[in-house]
């Protein structure tokens, strides 16, 4: 037998091992039509109507499972294992990375909602370990999904709005927006990011819009901003009349 194919036969196998540890290594899992959640989840793609339905169905039981998958990260060498198992065509391989379980997950705690609250902390702590980006931002964006019953979260997202990575940024501004509470702590911290944070200044106006009246003290940036407009006016316009549609009136913005 050719080399390769020992190879070959060899990521198979990894491949198959991996999948059952990632049975046995967790909580059982709920199901669904008979089927456990990570099947429907590793369909979300496909057939992301059937995964909602499955976490809707699982309700606080799909929590574990989400979370488990919210940490999965692809070593450097299962990475290049997979690469060299793909680049040849006699044993089919079916791989999903990482970033995509992580990415399954993190919207699918927008199904839960208020039943997702009990995973607060531990989407803090997942940030906070910072096990890969991918893993990084879609605990991130978990929390901000989660909505109003995240407020817990608010303390840890305004940290993570100067992280290094922007993205982190990003998505911290955007999940304060989503959470809504605190405005007289949060609004400063978006205004500011609003002014001089120029890879998040529209998720900012956007965050800042999600605040209404609250966010009154943004008005005169956010007016200013349309002296010199850009492709992003409409979306920072919209913020502005969420905020207060009568300056938005005078200042002629539509």
């Amino acid at each position: 037998m050719k080399r390769w194919i020992k190879i070959a036969l060899a990521v198979l196998l990894v491949a198959s091992l991996g999948l059952a540890f990632w049975h046995a290594s967790g909580p059982r899992e709920p199901l669904y039509q008979g089927k456990p959640l990570s099947f429907w989840l590793r369909a979300y793609y496909t057939q992301r109507a059937d995964a909602d339905e499955a976490v809707r169905q699982a309700g606080a039981k799909a929590l574990p499972t989400l979370l488990r998958m919210v940490r999965v990260r692809d070593s450097p060498l299962k990475l290049k294992l997979m690469a060299l198992a793909q680049s040849q065509h006699i044993i089919k391989i079916e791989y999903w990375p990482a970033e995509d379980w992580n990415f399954a997950a993190q919207e699918e705690f927008s199904v839960l909602g208020t039943n997702a609250q009990s995973a607060v902390p531990a989407l803090i702590e997942i940030v906070n370990q910072n096990i890969s980006r991918h893993s990084q931002i879609s605990a991130v964006e978990a929390l901000g999904n989660i909505g109003p019953s995240a407020k817990e979260a608010v303390p840890a997202l305004l940290g993570w709005t100067t992280n290094g990575d922007w993205l982190v940024r990003f998505s911290a501004i955007e999940a304060l927006g989503k959470v809504g509470a605190e405005p007289d702590r949060v609004v400063p911290v978006l205004l500011n990011a609003f002014l001089h944070d120029p890879d998040v200044k529209i998720v900012a106006a956007t965050a800042l819009g999600e605040f209404g009246a609250n966010a009154k003290p943004a008005v005169p940036a956010l007016l200013e901003y349309f002296s010199a407009p850009d492709a992003a006016t409409n979306r920072i316009a919209n913020a502005l009349k969420k905020i207060d549609p009568e300056a938005a009136a005078k200042a002629g913005v539509k």
